[in-house]
């Protein structure tokens, strides 16, 4: 009778904890972590699939940062390597499935890699569930079970279960206010005019603003396929690069050459804070699209130069770079080294404080008329 109380109070704490992370995505790893106290497991899991098969989403506290950093580095959640993956997103919504259900004793023979690493982190038995099921993305919620626990049974799995459901319920809610947060993002950016196409962490647009909206319609080099936005001639996944800062934590911004005579186009990236891209479906990062501005010599010229002590040489390296270009073509349009042109290129970050390249470029091309 006691060890019933104890677990009904262990799931009513992981459910008061799964329903504060429904309105605070900051709030998922306590409540992953209730739901594994709630199941006698190790540590629960959501995580969200893409279209390609790649993992676009994934919380998973109480493992080694650097175990998880290792796991993702070598693939080891594609469906080819993992059946737990691969059988698991054929899965019904809401159909549990345990390790009975998985060949993971062949996977790791078949890759020993992946083998030795499910042994070493002491994960061999899995309890899982579909919890959104659709062609561009599936989110699923998973216990994982060491050695000494053993398969999944009984009133834990009951409360697993159980648990499935508000989690599903809380992630629902999360995604319906992500786009909400999507589109008062967008508004914002469109009230300073900026072309922004604000995207989630499985590189889908969930908003763009009014500005970002009429430049697809009118400039072919970009389009919107299946949700993201796509550089045309050369394919480039705009939005997946948007997403993966998350993982990369770069920001190099990504020229788009001229079309028929116009300008480029330079697209920066920027990611969001944690607490509001916690979740799938939620708002992750922004991609600014901005046009190489005509005139940027004579500004950079008259205000850049006299603020930051520039010299001729970094002058022209400030103009090169504001106008969309690679410290490559930077080198070769000024016939210097490319460890030269990095040189100045460092020298500008001393002189202005940027941070990074995005945030050099966005200091130096504020000045204008």
């Amino acid at each position: 009778m006691g060890d019933r109380v104890s677990l009904a109070a262990l799931i009513d704490t992981a459910i008061d904890l799964i329903d504060a992370a429904a309105f605070e995505p900051a709030r998922w790893d306590d409540a992953l972590l209730a739901v594994a106290s709630a199941t006698g497991s190790k540590t629960a899991q959501l995580c969200a699939i893409g279209g390609p098969g790649t993992m676009a989403f994934n919380r998973l506290p109480g493992l080694d940062p650097d175990f998880i950093a290792d796991w993702t580095a070598q693939s080891f959640d594609h469906p080819a390597i993992n059946s737990r993956i691969r059988i698991g997103m054929r899965a019904p919504v809401l159909h549990t499935l345990d390790e009975r259900a998985f060949d993971t004793a062949q996977d790791g023979i078949d890759c020993p890699e992946y083998g030795d690493m499910v042994r070493r982190s002491d994960i061999p038995f899995i309890c899982l569930t579909n919890l959104v099921r659709a062609p561009e993305e599936h989110v699923g919620l998973a216990v994982l079970r060491g050695a000494c626990q053993g398969n999944i049974q009984g009133e834990e799995r009951r409360a697993f279960d159980h648990l499935a459901r508000k989690v599903q319920r809380a992630v629902a809610t999360s995604r319906a206010f992500g786009f909400r947060e999507a589109r008062t993002l967008a508004r914002g950016m469109h009230a300073i005019n900026i072309l922004a196409f604000v995207c989630d962490a499985g590189g889908r647009v969930l908003a763009m603003s009014e500005g970002a909206e009429a430049l697809l319609g009118a400039d072919s080099r970009l389009s919107l396929r299946g949700g993201r936005l796509i550089e045309t001639v050369r394919g480039r996944d705009l939005s997946m690069a948007a997403a993966a800062l998350r993982l990369t934590a770069l920001s190099v911004p990504v020229v788009i050459d001229a079309g028929e005579g116009g300008p480029p186009l330079i697209a920066e990236f920027a990611p969001l804070p944690f607490e509001i891209a916690g979740i799938p479906g939620a708002p992750c990062a922004v991609i600014t699209l901005r046009r190489a501005w005509a005139g940027v010599e004579a500004r950079i010229d008259r205000q850049a130069v006299p603020l930051y002590e520039l010299t001729p040489r970094e002058t022209q390296v400030a103009i090169g770079l504001c106008s969309g270009h690679s410290p490559h073509q930077i080198a070769d349009a000024l016939s210097m080294g490319l460890g030269t042109a990095r040189t100045h290129i460092r020298r500008l970050f001393d002189k202005t404080g940027a941070t990074n390249l995005a945030h050099l470029v966005a200091i130096l091309s504020a000045y204008g008329d």
